[in-house]
């Protein structure tokens, strides 16, 4: 829970699979960002499947930045629904 916007997820460089991009998608309704970027996670998923899911900040690292509150709750709540259900397991992906 640590991306800019309000509905959309990135996985960075973590070699995640379709399987566990189709679950975020399912669970979330958010879509795939793609292109360059960095962020903990990667060091953090260094053999589980993970991704950096909206939370309603804009701005990012400028002295404007500002949070909706509204779009960051959305978020927690998802969360919170995901975190209720069994959770699967998925393993990490080989990078090509």
């Amino acid at each position: 829970m640590d991306r800019r916007g309000s509905s959309d997820y990135k996985c960075y460089d973590i070699p995640v699979t379709d399987e566990f991009k189709k679950y975020i998608e399912t669970e979330t309704g958010f879509e795939l960002s793609v292109g360059k970027g960095k962020s903990d996670i990667v060091t953090l998923c260094e053999n589980v499947c993970g991704a950096n899911l909206s939370i309603g900040y804009y701005s990012e690292h400028k002295a404007e930045e500002y949070l909706v509150l509204a779009e960051w709750y959305n978020t927690l709540s998802i969360v919170k629904r995901m975190l209720k259900k069994p959770l699967g397991r998925y393993p990490i992906g080989r990078i090509l």
